[in-house]
């Protein structure tokens, strides 16, 4: 017995509290360790961000510019995109078109798959508009109902007004 009086039973505290002795003998509790959880959550957020720029259909072009574009409409189906490059190339999705009579046997294969898919004809701003008038003729003659022209939306000034493009 000491001057202060009887002694006080220890008492069980968490590990690292600083606080009591340590818990009695037994099993130490499971302690998780976030850093591999983070590690995957990164290497998939890069993995995402280098696959999503190369899931677009079509070929890369400048689309001419609208003042007052249609909304985005959202079909069951998505549409078929054929794509005029600036050097006159077509493509149907991501397959280059050679020939002639390839651009209709195309979209027949495409609309095959689907036959409500719609198409949806993008062409680079540079390229003469009579060459655009033609594959869109060649993808009326394949059968095709429903054809749309990508545009993209024109700038404007803070005060309404468009810019001069």
């Amino acid at each position: 017995m000491s001057a202060l009086g009887p002694p006080r039973p220890q008492t069980a505290a968490w590990p690292g509290s600083g606080r009591g002795a340590a818990p009695a003998a037994g099993p130490r509790g499971p302690e998780i360790n976030i850093t591999p959880l983070v590690d995957v959550v990164l290497v998939l957020l890069i993995i995402f961000m280098v696959i999503a720029p190369q899931m677009q259909s079509g070929q890369p072009v400048a689309s001419p510019e609208v003042s007052h574009p249609d909304p985005e409409a959202k079909g069951q189906f998505d549409p078929i995109t054929v794509s005029v490059t600036r050097d006159g190339t077509i493509w149907i999705e991501k397959d280059r078109i050679d020939g002639p009579g390839e651009l209709e046997a195309g979209i027949s294969a495409a609309r095959a798959l689907g036959p409500d898919r719609k198409i949806v004809l993008q062409a680079d701003r540079n390229v003469p508009f009579r060459h655009v008038r033609s594959v869109f003729a060649q993808c009326q003659t394949a059968g095709a109902t429903g054809i749309s022209l990508k545009v993209a939306a024109r700038p404007t000034t803070l005060d309404g007004a468009e810019e001069p493009g």
